[in-house]
């Protein structure tokens, strides 16, 4: 599907062609103890996590919708003067849980693309 013209019809077939590849290159899937930005994007493993870690995940949740969610420090590593690794800290207030987080720049490219096939569907 090579760029054989600049006519709107085959410029929106690219944009069409474009989309999922965009959506999926620019997301991060995975399983572990990583915290997106928005906490409704972790799902903690309820065979895995304890009672508190759920709550906590739901309160961050909340204060998400709220408008007023603070996300916690993540996990730290340490060095000496050095620059010797002294230690590793994790931080997992959520437990381990999946995931699927989106960049701001991967969402507003998803807009602008849904807004410029928008037309086609009037």
């Amino acid at each position: 599907m090579g760029l054989k013209s600049n006519t709107p019809e085959h410029l929106l077939n690219l944009l069409r062609a474009a989309r999922p590849l965009v959506e999926q290159a620019g997301t991060i899937d995975g399983y572990g103890f990583y915290r997106p930005e928005n906490p409704h994007n972790f799902h903690p493993d309820p065979e895995s996590c304890s009672d508190e870690e759920v709550a906590n995940h739901k309160a961050a949740c909340e204060a998400w919708d709220r408008g007023d969610y603070k996300r916690e420090p993540g996990s730290e590593f340490f060095h000496d003067e050095q620059g010797k690794f002294l230690m590793h800290i994790l931080r997992a207030p959520w437990g381990i849980g999946s995931y699927s987080d989106m960049s701001d720049e991967v969402a507003d490219l998803l807009a602008a693309i849904d807004c410029a096939l928008a037309p086609e569907a009037a």
